[in-house]
C-alpha cells in the first residue's frame, strides 16, 4: 500500500479512536499525529520510504532490515508498543501501536501480503490488489470520503 493510503487509513482509524475515548479533534491532535507516525513506522525497512527520506538516520536501519520483514510483523508492533510505553504515556504508545496495526492491515490487503507472525512463522497472508494500481486509488478516494463524512457529519 502506498504512503498516502496508509496515512488516510490511519487517520480514519484515529478519528474513530478519538470518538471511542471521548476526545474532540482539538483535544486529540497529538493522538492523531501519533497514529500517523505509527502508520509510517513499519516502512523504515524500505530504503526509499518517506520516513527514511525525512529522517536520514533511519536509512541506516533499512540497510539491515528486509523489506516487509520483521518490521511488518505483530511481534515487532507489540515490541515497539512496550518500548514506547516505558518512556511515554500509555495513550501515546497505544496511538502509535494502532497506527502501526493500521499499516499492517493495509499491507495485508495487497497481493504482496505479509509474514505477520515472524519470527515465529513464515506464513504469508496476502490480499487481492496490487500496490499503486487502480483499486488502491479507489480505496484511497473511499477513505478520503469517509474521513470527510466523519469530520463533517
Amino acid at each position: 500500500m502506498q504512503f498516502r493510503t496508509h496515512l488516510a487509513l490511519a487517520f480514519l482509524f484515529g478519528l474513530f479512536y478519538l470518538e471511542l475515548i471521548g476526545y474532540s479533534l482539538a483535544e486529540g491532535g497529538l493522538i492523531l499525529l501519533l497514529f500517523l507516525f505509527g502508520a509510517l513506522l513499519p516502512d523504515i525497512d524500505h530504503f526509499s520510504s518517506w520516513l527514511n527520506n525525512k529522517l536520514k538516520i533511519t536509512k541506516i536501519l533499512a540497510l539491515f532490515l528486509q523489506p516487509r520483514g520483521m518490521m511488518h510483523s505483530l511481534f515487532f508492533a507489540v515490541l515497539i508498543f512496550f518500548i514506547i510505553g516505558l518512556f511515554w504515556e500509555f495513550s501515546y504508545a497505544t496511538a502509535i501501536l494502532l497506527g502501526y496495526l493500521s499499516h499492517l492491515l493495509g499491507d495485508l490487503l495487497t497481493k504482496d501480503g505479509l509474514r505477520l507472525f515472524q519470527p515465529f512463522g513464515q506464513l504469508n497472508i496476502s490480499g487481492f490488489f496490487r500496490t499503486g494500481k487502480l483499486f488502491e486509488k479507489f480505496i484511497f478516494i473511499l477513505l478520503m470520503v469517509l474521513i470527510v463524512l466523519k469530520l463533517f457529519p
